[in-house]
Parts: C-alpha cells; structure tokens; sequence
C-alpha cells in the first residue's frame, strides 16, 4: 500500500508505531489514518464511463462477479 500511494498518487505515507501516517490528508482527518482491504463480488460499468459506452438506447449497466477470495 504504501509503494502503490507513493508512486500513483504522489503521496508518501509510512507506517510509523503500527499506524499510517502521511502529510496532506485533510479530508481524511488527523493520523494516523485507517486502512481497509475491499474484496469485491460484484462490480457494475456504466454507460458513459471510459470503456463502456453504448451505441444504442435504453442503456444497461454490465455487471462482472467475483467468486472467492482474490
């Protein structure tokens, strides 16, 4: 986690006494701050987002499922 944020989002959190810490989080409140894994079973692409846009009308979401851990 700490590599992905740091290269990806320019922002370099550490992990400092068993929490994260990081500079400029103001809408995360103050550190350390919470970290949480999602483990997703069903994900929906809609219309007008990049990579699914539809020709014809009505529009329809796709849906993709996840079976098992990832």
């Amino acid at each position: 986690m700490i590599d992905a944020y740091g290269a990806t989002l320019q922002w370099p959190p550490e992990i400092r006494d068993g929490g994260v810490f990081g500079p400029n989080a103001p809408t995360a409140g103050a550190p350390p701050y919470a970290v949480f894994r999602l483990t997703p079973s069903t994900i929906f692409g809609l219309p007008g987002i990049a990579g699914m846009e539809q020709e014809k009308q009505p529009f329809s979401p796709t849906r993709w499922g996840f079976a098992g851990d990832v």
